[in-house]
């Protein structure tokens, strides 16, 4: 079937050829332009802040309660090529985020904001997902994704 507005019947065989360890023979080398365009994609995608080289702290700061928390994330790189960052919250059906303040020196980003639970005190073992995205001294653009367990009550 073939269907725009209407369907009409039809019939079409569709084929790609992908590289493989039996079938060599197509070009995958690194200089290919569909290898460029794949690998530009997944550099793209972020990688785990724990084991990649990224320090992050986190600390709840005095003055929550048990449906608000304030959040201090101190994040760091050992990776000298970091030149710039930005943070952005996941998207959370439950928690509101407000006041987010981001200040990027160097290697280290140190981002402070507010959570604010939309339904009820905030649970304990609940966690907020967000992502750094960091530029390289190249202007290559890459993603850290933070989880940050919450508490209501300062952590000292």
């Amino acid at each position: 079937m073939v269907c725009h507005e209407e369907c009409i019947p039809g019939k079409a065989t569709v084929a790609i050829d992908l590289p493989s360890a039996e079938n060599p023979s197509i070009d995958h080398a690194a200089e290919s332009p569909a290898y460029s365009r794949v690998r530009s994609w997944l550099d793209r995608l972020p990688e785990d802040a724990v084991g990649s080289g990224w320090i992050v702290e986190s600390q709840s700061l005095p003055g929550g309660t048990p449906q608000s928390v304030d959040i201090r994330l101190s994040i760091r790189s050992s990776d000298p090529s970091v030149v710039a960052a930005d943070w952005f919250p996941a998207p959370s059906p439950s928690l509101l985020v407000k006041n987010v303040k981001v200040v990027s020196e160097g290697g280290a980003t140190v981002v402070v904001f507010s959570l604010n639970s939309m339904f009820g005190p905030i649970g304990a073992g609940e966690t907020f997902e967000s992502l750094l995205v960091y530029r390289d001294d190249s202007n290559r653009e890459r993603g850290v994704l933070i989880v940050t367990p919450l508490t209501a009550e300062p952590v000292s």
